[in-house]
């Protein structure tokens, strides 16, 4: 499942980064006086497009953290767990021995 949202976050990235290839040339032109009558739609949708390229981008990234974050965690988790258990399977071996031992006394 984790290797599906971070495949998705690396699309937004890639999307985010077209959005802005297309925005900046686009504004640059409108700038520069290009367009005519629609000059000032050029701008403002360039201006869209950067905004929506900078959101994917960013809140892809963070995304993209947070899921290398909580792989991490769980990484460290699932040690402490083994750890755990065989800890507890030591102890269950040992106190068998003892029983052993025990019996064979008796």
């Amino acid at each position: 499942m984790r290797k599906n949202s971070q495949f998705s976050y690396i699309i937004r990235i890639m999307a985010g980064a077209y959005l802005l290839y297309l925005a900046i040339p686009m504004l640059k032109k409108a700038l520069m006086g290009e367009g005519g009558d629609s000059r000032l739609a050029f701008i403002g949708f360039s201006l869209l497009f950067i905004v929506a390229a900078l959101y994917f981008i960013i809140s892809s990234i963070r995304g993209f953290l947070k899921d290398i974050k909580e792989v991490g965690q769980d990484v460290e988790q699932e040690e402490k767990e083994s750890v755990v258990e065989e800890k507890a399977e030591e102890e269950e071996i040992e106190g068998q021995e003892e029983k052993r031992e025990e019996s064979k006394e008796v």
